[in-house]
């Protein structure tokens, strides 16, 4: 709305400030594609399957920390807190004070795991029977309410990843061996949500995006083929750029997979739609023909490239 009547208004300006740049011409451009066109479809019906494969086998990482320099303040401060404090991963396990009976027992097993190195807990500081008289109510309250009994529980592991997230579905199953109420909570049990959920997310998202992409070029262009094609072509522009990290080796972070996603879907869709206008626009005016095709690269080429 803005842009059309300020282009009127300033066209004479416009006009006298023009650039003289050198002309480039893309119809040399248009005419290389189209001579490899059947070598550029084979490779893309053979790289279709690996790049899908690649972009959903991903490894995607979710804790904050990752996405810091690991000499930044924040990180060299942390890693200087948990060496001298030996707080590192700890996660806290809530359970319904029925006098602590469930608590000793699920304190003992935990101990079990090889992956962790203290369990903390009114139980494991004194005999149950006992703890009112030797624990001061002071420190008695920092793991004992009414309602709720906390035990503290730390892990020699990272924040996030995959043994991580099996380790704690591990306490969760022994602490609900003892007490089904009992609630698992810290830094790594988000991640873990976070993985949990982006997978359905993304997964629905896609689904989504690749039916409204398709009803939109269905009534631009009052087609049942042509959704078809743009669809595909829309997807693997974006499993090119998401499975370049995987055949990379590197994680990539959740939040940059759906950046790069989104951004890239919004480009490719208007650039898709503008060379098929034009490319429908070129049959009706020549009819078919390499050089119909020829003329839609080098009129959408400069458009194209401009904005990418």
């Amino acid at each position: 709305i803005l842009l059309p009547p300020l282009l009127l208004r300033f066209y004479p300006l416009i006009k006298r400030t023009k650039l003289k740049l050198p002309a480039v011409s893309t119809h040399g451009f248009g005419k290389r594609v189209l001579k490899a066109r059947y070598v550029i479809v084979g490779l893309a019906l053979l790289a279709a399957v690996p790049l899908y494969l690649a972009q959903k086998n991903i490894d995607y990482y979710y804790a904050t920390s990752e996405n810091l320099d690991p000499s930044s303040p924040s990180i060299v401060d942390g890693e200087t807190m948990n060496r001298i404090f030996k707080s590192g991963n700890v996660v806290a396990l809530i359970l319904p004070n029925d006098g602590g009976a469930a608590e000793e027992k699920i304190a003992k097993e935990l101990k079990t795991l090889p992956e962790v190195t203290t369990v903390t807990a009114l139980t494991t500081l004194a005999d149950n029977a006992t703890s009112t008289l030797v624990i001061p109510e002071s420190a008695r309250s920092r793991f004992v309410s009414d309602e709720h009994r906390i035990m503290q529980i730390a892990l020699d592991l990272p924040v996030d990843g995959e043994r991580t997230e099996k380790v704690l579905d591990t306490i969760e199953e022994i602490a609900h061996r003892y007490e089904e109420n009992a609630l698992l909570a810290g830094e790594a049990t988000v991640y873990r949500e976070f993985h949990k959920i982006t997978d359905v997310d993304f997964v629905r998202v896609n689904i989504l995006s690749i039916v409204l992409i398709g009803l939109i070029v269905l009534v631009s262009f009052k087609s049942l083929s042509v959704p078809i094609l743009l669809v595909f072509v829309i997807r693997m522009g974006t499993w090119i750029n998401i499975a370049i990290p995987y055949f990379a080796g590197t994680k990539l972070s959740f939040l940059s997979a759906i950046i790069v996603g989104a951004i890239q879907l919004g480009a490719t869709v208007d650039y898709a739609i503008l060379f098929t206008s034009m490319m429908q626009a070129g049959l009706k005016e020549r009819g078919g023909g390499i050089d119909t095709a020829v003329t839609a690269l080098a009129q959408t080429a400069p458009a194209i490239t401009t904005s990418a």
